[in-house]
């Protein structure tokens, strides 16, 4: 059981992690110390109250798993103030650029913050996008790997929502397959999060792009908070569905991971002291489960979300959470889950 206290709870919201109550988490040995993972989602940022740069990630990467890349997703930081607003995203491709160099200091050995870059553009510029696209990889280089653009939109003010997701249904509109098409075209991939009720908005979008590879942020976007708090059987059910409907698309992939701001399984913000990772996998194997049985391991991908999931849980917890997720699997699917699939999306091979 997950121990709780008498605090108030409150999910979907972001607040920066208390150290001292993550360094109260019971000792556990690492699982698997030796199995290669790259970390297939992370961010960096430094917002008012809240910094978490290269050199914070670095320092969690190093706590025992065996983590020998990152993949940086794209968080609104670091943006251009001057110039033409449509390139101002181009900034955090330069802004990540800049602390892996910090983060290095000098050292010698691979540094496996942010090896892939996947930054922002705004696709309902349609043909334009691939302008901004030219633009981030004349400064990322071949580090430089796809565009994630959040349509997350649900009408309830109790749902957060990310940016540009300003109405619904923007992955149908017309200008954003556009944008889409010219991702496509540049042989980039698009990383996607939407809520679990929009999910056939990525097989439309699939259908008409079969050759562009999607990233299905946050195992499809579950929600159990707001008004998805109470039938959350019913809520459950429509996920489950439309996550196995867009399986069916073999140009999309599943990144397992995000769950603990979204969900109320694991109550992080009353528990006295972080759950064990064997307890967090027991409460989350209902979503990550059926991710890796709708797609199979070869299309399944582990990603941390820090510093974001950092509120409930240390990043040497976390991926043995996942190994704990994955006992039962082969050898070859374990190092589908943690290195191959992602390796093989963003390009990430021979690490």
């Amino acid at each position: 059981m997950l121990e709780c206290n008498s605090r108030a709870f409150t999910i979907g919201t972001l607040s920066p992690p208390d150290e001292q109550w993550l360094n109260s988490a019971e000792t556990e040995y690492v699982l698997f110390p030796g199995l290669p993972i790259i970390d297939s989602h992370h961010h960096l940022w430094n917002r008012p109250g809240f910094r978490y740069l290269a050199g914070e990630l670095l320092a969690d990467m190093k706590t025992g798993h065996n983590v020998v890349a990152g993949v940086f997703v794209e968080c609104e930081s670091g943006y251009r103030t001057q110039g033409p607003p449509e390139l101002m995203p181009v900034g955090e491709t330069q802004f990540v650029l800049d602390q892996i160099d910090a983060a290095k200091n000098g050292a010698a050995e691979r540094n496996p913050v942010a090896s892939a870059i996947v930054g922002f553009a705004d696709l309902t510029a349609g043909t334009a996008t691939r302008e901004v696209l030219e633009a981030h990889q004349a400064i990322g280089g071949a580090r430089f790997k796809g565009v994630r653009f959040q349509s997350n939109w649900d009408e309830s003010g109790a749902i957060r929502r990310g940016a540009p997701a300003i109405r619904p249904g923007m992955l149908r509109e017309r200008a954003v397959q556009e944008g889409l098409r010219a991702v496509s075209e540049m042989g980039l991939t698009f990383d996607s999060y939407v809520f679990f009720n929009q999910l056939l908005d990525i097989c439309e979008v699939a259908d008409r792009l079969p050759n562009l590879r999607i990233v299905l942020n946050h195992c499809g976007g579950p929600l159990t908070y707001g008004p998805y708090a109470d039938q959350k059987t019913d809520h459950y059910v429509i996920w489950r569905r439309n996550l196995e409907e867009v399986a069916l698309r073999s140009n999309v992939f599943c990144k397992i991971g995000g769950l603990l701001s979204r969900t109320t399984a694991y109550n992080y913000i009353d528990a006295d002291r972080p759950a064990r990772s064997r307890d967090i996998a027991e409460a989350w194997k209902k979503w990550i489960e059926p991710c890796i049985e709708a797609f199979g391991a070869g299309r399944c991908m582990f990603g941390s979300n820090f510093p974001v999931d950092k509120m409930g849980v240390s990043y040497s917890s976390l991926w043995n959470v996942y190994k704990h997720s994955i006992l039962a699997a082969s050898d070859a699917e374990r190092g589908e889950l943690f290195y191959g699939t992602a390796s093989r999306i963003y390009g990430l091979s021979g690490l």
